[in-house]
């Protein structure tokens, strides 16, 4: 079951479809992968709670998962990876004007 819910996951996440939702899934997941450090701290680390063992490093991992599950969630919606208000606006007209050509002359600049 577990296996069938992450290769959805991972599909859902390759495809784009239903995104919002996968991500959710993502989440409860991460949720339940999460969970022995807090019932079995002493089995998943070295010393509690600075060092973790291979187990432990293995369950910490998905924090990054998790940071990268965020900016996607993020910029499905619109979301922009810009700071600077300048560099979006030239990113913006950028994009613009690729469009632009594409549509014109049927192929990349």
């Amino acid at each position: 079951m577990l296996a069938t819910w992450e290769c959805a996951i991972g599909l859902g996440l390759l495809t784009g479809r239903f995104l919002r939702v996968k991500l959710l899934l993502l989440f409860a997941q991460m949720a339940g992968t999460f969970l022995p450090l807090v019932f079995f701290p002493q089995e998943t680390f070295t010393v509690v709670p600075w060092v973790p063992n291979l187990e432990g490093q293995y369950i910490v991992k998905n924090l990054v998962l998790m940071s990268a599950a965020l900016v996607v969630g993020a910029t499905a919606r619109g979301g922009k990876l810009i700071m600077d208000a300048r560099s979006a606006d030239t990113a913006k007209r950028t994009q613009a004007l690729h469009q632009r050509f594409r549509r014109r002359f049927h192929r990349e600049p």
